[in-house]
């Protein structure tokens, strides 16, 4: 009796590994699925198409809601499609659901700034260089976030820093001239 009962116990146990085994395939190819989706997707913005990148990050967001990655993707891909209002929302997801990732804070920025709402940019884009000082894109953002508030020399001064974090590259040339050009720009424009 205990043999056929250690016999049982043992197929059950079989049955349950079997079970364990599909269920951690399945989530692999899950995972692969996912994981393609928004290579495809990134690839795409890469490429310039961000309305081909939102496409395929709809269904991604929705069944995931709960991942970052996917709404600061799908966020870019709104801010790229010249629809800032609605990349808000998404980048405002993604900041919550990782608050110390400066990647979403500095997006988030970016798209507040494209929509005209230059106090709330400036908070993100504040926090972005806060949490990750060494990012020569962001500052180039909250430079001209500043700019936009009417802060010549703060504009100045985060531009010159852009300039040198990214020294001998474009970005670094890009904050070079909007440093020289862009501070009679930004006093001119708040007169």
């Amino acid at each position: 009796m205990r043999l056929g009962f250690a016999a049982g116990g043992a197929a059950a146990v079989g049955v349950a590994a079997a079970v364990v085994l599909a269920i951690t395939t399945l989530s692999g190819i899950d995972r692969w699925f996912f994981d393609r989706r928004l290579d495809h997707a990134t690839r795409s913005l890469a490429a310039g198409d961000a309305r081909a990148a939102a496409r395929v990050l709809l269904p991604v967001v929705a069944e995931r809601p709960g991942d970052p990655v996917t709404h600061y993707y799908l966020g870019l891909a709104y801010i790229r499609s010249g629809l800032p209002s609605v990349a808000i929302g998404q980048l405002s997801e993604a900041a919550r659901l990782e608050p110390r990732d400066a990647r979403m804070r500095g997006a988030l920025g970016e798209a507040l700034l494209d929509d005209g709402r230059v106090d709330e940019a400036l908070a993100q884009l504040r926090e972005a260089v806060r949490l990750r000082p060494a990012s020569a894109d962001v500052r180039v953002l909250l430079g001209l976030a500043l700019c936009r508030a009417g802060d010549a020399a703060g504009m100045k001064q985060e531009l010159h820093a852009a300039a040198r974090m990214a020294a001998g590259e474009p970005l670094g040339e890009l904050a070079r001239q909007l440093s020289e050009s862009g501070q009679r720009v930004c006093v001119a424009g708040h007169r």
